[in-house]
C-alpha cells in the first residue's frame, strides 16, 4: 500500500513538473572577441574595418536554467557603432539566419558553442562597399546583447576600442 502511495504521488509531482513552461533566465552577455580592425594605411596605428577583410566576433551567454538553456533564447544581437551602426541578430537555434543592418550588402555568418547554460556564438563578418565608412575614432563601444522567452533582455559591458571603417574598393 505504501509502494502505491508513494507512485501516485510521484506522478503527481511528475505532472505538475512537466505542465510548467520552463523559461530561461539569462544571467550574463559578454562580448569576448572583438578584433581591432586592420591597420589602415600600413604602420599609421589607426585600425578601420576594411571592405573585403573578414572579422570574428564573440559573444558568450550564460543561462541559469538547465532545462530549458540555449532553446528558450531568442535572440542574440551584436552592434558595431558606425555610420550607421553595424548589427548582427541571430535566433541561436537557428543560427544560419543573420540578420545585419548598416551593410545592405553584406552577409555574415555565424556559428553556436559550448553547453547549454554556457554558450558561444561566433559572427564571422565581411565588410562591403556598402557599409558606411567612418573616420578612426577612438573609444567607440562594441556591444552585445541576448533575449529570452524569461522574458528577459541582458545587454554586455562595452567593449571599448579605437576604430573606424573604410571601403577600400
Amino acid at each position: 500500500m505504501k509502494l502505491r502511495k508513494y507512485i501516485y504521488i510521484f506522478g503527481i509531482l511528475a505532472v505538475l513538473f512537466c505542465s510548467v513552461e520552463l523559461n530561461a533566465a539569462i544571467t550574463a552577455v559578454t562580448v569576448s572577441t572583438a578584433p581591432n580592425g586592420t591597420e589602415y594605411p600600413a604602420s599609421s596605428g589607426y585600425y578601420y574595418y576594411k571592405t573585403g577583410q573578414t572579422y570574428i566576433f564573440e559573444v558568450d551567454v550564460t543561462s541559469d536554467d538547465f532545462f530549458a538553456g540555449l532553446s528558450d533564447v531568442t535572440n542574440v544581437t551584436l552592434t558595431i557603432p558606425g555610420a550607421p551602426d553595424i548589427t548582427f541578430s541571430v535566433n541561436p537555434n537557428t543560427p544560419g539566419t543573420v540578420t545585419i543592418t548598416g551593410d545592405a550588402a553584406g552577409s555574415a555568418t555565424c556559428a553556436v558553442s559550448g553547453i547549454t547554460l554556457n554558450f558561444t556564438i561566433t559572427f564571422t563578418y565581411t565588410p562591403t562597399s556598402a557599409v558606411g565608412e567612418m573616420v578612426h575614432t577612438v573609444g567607440n563601444d562594441i556591444y552585445a546583447s541576448a533575449t529570452s522567452d524569461d522574458p528577459n533582455t541582458i545587454t554586455s559591458a562595452n567593449v571599448t576600442l579605437d576604430y573606424g571603417i573604410v571601403n577600400t574598393g
